[in-house]
């Protein structure tokens, strides 16, 4: 595919007269981007050895909607939401794949898009993973749409907030002898025309738009990757980089867009193998998994959300946990790796035992804190044993040896308890 290059530069925004909100980040500005001649796949790319697997690019500068310029093809959201609807809805499709490397965009129909990109995995029941390498501002917003994120080891994500750009023209035309007149039917119209310099009034309202639109992209991310405001506060609009995103909240695991892929198709193999309906994203009454109990006959949360605003917990916790015990649920020996699964709906069980993983790899492979797969592998490994040699260690005596929070000790003990107790009933 030919590359065309261009740099996104005060003159390249001035040609586009620019003085629209921008999801982008800052260091974009001034930078040189290479644009392909032509629109990617329609349904996106068949993974390399995984042909059920669908890899949609996000790529370079986004506007609103997709255009091809004198430069190549900018791509859009309305192009993005296409791709990515088209790869669910075709039937050799199990699994769709975002692979991110961008700076953002437009802020005008980005966050609808990253919306629309989460309903439509919902509705199709496929899983919707993103490798990224470089997922800022508008970009990440998308990648916010996946049910987990992994970032390069040196990729970076964030930038979580809108920002605008005025480049007055009026010193330039003046130098070049242009007078430019604007007659206006009310004072407000055309506030902020390059041709003039910049109100105070124009940048009052213009600091008005990127100050709404970027609250309403901070409720986006907090919505979809369960952060509170109290963690955006403290992100503000930074960036993280590599184990500092994963710490920041901002994906799940590092990883590489391979490994991504690798998961996405395990993680398919893994949910028709527990009787998850392909056609919608509900797991059935019998494979909903019990919360952090303190109750024995609480009802259930339905949700990792429900789960985390019932307990009190971060949501991560709540779905590392509850990953963890749907795994000891599901297998009638310790965690197996994912990538011993059968690579589609169609392939068999192999009729012999897996291998065990390391727990390095479950952690990565499920998205789980690599203790709470310690704490877990423990309790499935003494839940296996006869119930006389089943000693369950104190939520202390876990913290101590682990080095974890007493309370996250305290969530796995209680998870595997009742687990237990329910296999007990069975």
């Amino acid at each position: 595919m030919k590359l065309r290059t261009f740099k996104l530069d005060a003159h390249a925004l001035a040609a586009a007269h620019c003085s629209g909100v921008l999801a982008l980040h800052e260091s974009a500005i001034g930078g040189t981007f290479s644009l392909a001649e032509e629109a990617p796949p329609a349904a996106g790319a068949p993974a390399a050895g995984r042909e059920r697997v669908r890899v949609v690019s996000i790529s370079g500068p986004l506007q609103t909607r997709a255009e091809v310029h004198l430069c190549g093809y900018a791509d859009g959201y309305d192009a993005i939401v296409s791709r990515v609807g088209a790869a669910f809805a075709s039937a050799e499709v199990d699994a769709v794949v975002l692979d991110v490397m961008s700076p953002g965009g437009d802020a005008v129909g980005n966050l609808e898009a990253a919306r629309r990109l989460r309903q439509m995995a919902e509705e199709a029941g496929k899983p919707l993973l993103a490798a990224v390498t470089m997922g800022y501002s508008a970009a990440y917003a998308l990648a916010s749409a996946a049910e987990a994120i992994y970032v390069l080891a040196s990729g970076g994500a964030g930038s979580i907030g809108t920002l605008a750009v005025h480049v007055s023209e009026a010193r330039a035309l003046k130098a070049e002898g242009l007078d430019v007149t604007i007659l206006r039917s009310h004072p407000t119209k055309a506030a902020g025309h390059p041709a003039e310099a910049l109100s105070e009034e124009a940048r009052a309202e213009l600091q008005r738009r990127v100050d709404t639109l970027g609250a309403a992209f901070r409720e986006l991310v907090a919505e979809h990757r369960g952060l509170t405001s109290a963690d955006l506060d403290e992100l503000g609009a930074r960036t993280r980089h590599g184990s500092a995103a994963v710490d920041a909240g901002l994906a799940d695991g590092i990883g590489s867009l391979e490994d991504v892929i690798a998961l996405a198709a395990a993680r398919t193999a893994a949910r028709a193998r527990s009787g998850y309906n392909m056609t919608s994203s509900k797991l059935s009454a019998a494979n909903h998994l019990p919360s952090v109990l303190r109750e024995e006959h609480r009802p259930a949360p339905d949700n990792d959300a429900a789960m985390a605003s019932s307990e009190g917990v971060d949501i991560s916790v709540a779905r590392q946990a509850r990953e963890m015990v749907q795994a000891s649920l599901q297998r009638s020996s310790p965690l197996a790796p994912p990538s011993q699964l059968p690579a589609s709906r169609e392939e068999h069980r192999p009729a012999t035992p897996r291998a065990v993983s390391s727990d390095e790899r479950i952690a990565f492979e499920t998205g789980a804190d690599l203790s709470v797969v310690r704490l877990a592998r423990e309790q499935v490994d003494a839940a296996l044993r006869p119930p006389s040699a089943r000693p369950l260690p104190t939520a202390a005596e876990l913290a101590a040896r682990e080095g974890v929070s007493a309370e996250v000790a305290r969530q796995a003990l209680e998870q595997v308890q009742t687990a237990l107790r329910a296999q007990g009933q069975a």
